[in-house]
């Protein structure tokens, strides 16, 4: 069974990861990105500045729509 989540609790304590402040090992716990891929979203938000939406990301080279999907669920973007 899976634990319940509070609607209102914080996307931290729901355990997922603000993209635009994860450090690259932070984002490579992530399903489907290695050091590569971190380092290409590092380089975006370096580039463009922060995300808006975490629909952003399949904007970074090598997020494909697979592993946007597994991951979109486990990060936010922080107001």
């Amino acid at each position: 069974m899976q634990p319940s989540i509070s609607p209102t609790a914080s996307p931290e304590k729901q355990g997922r990861l603000d993209i635009n402040t994860a450090s690259l090992d932070d984002l490579m716990k992530l399903p489907g990105i290695d050091e590569y891929r971190a380092k290409m979203i590092d380089a975006y938000r370096y580039t463009y500045g922060k995300f808006k939406t975490v629909s952003d990301l399949k904007q970074v080279p090598d997020i494909t729509d697979e592993i946007f999907e597994q991951i979109k669920d486990r990060v936010y973007v922080a107001p």
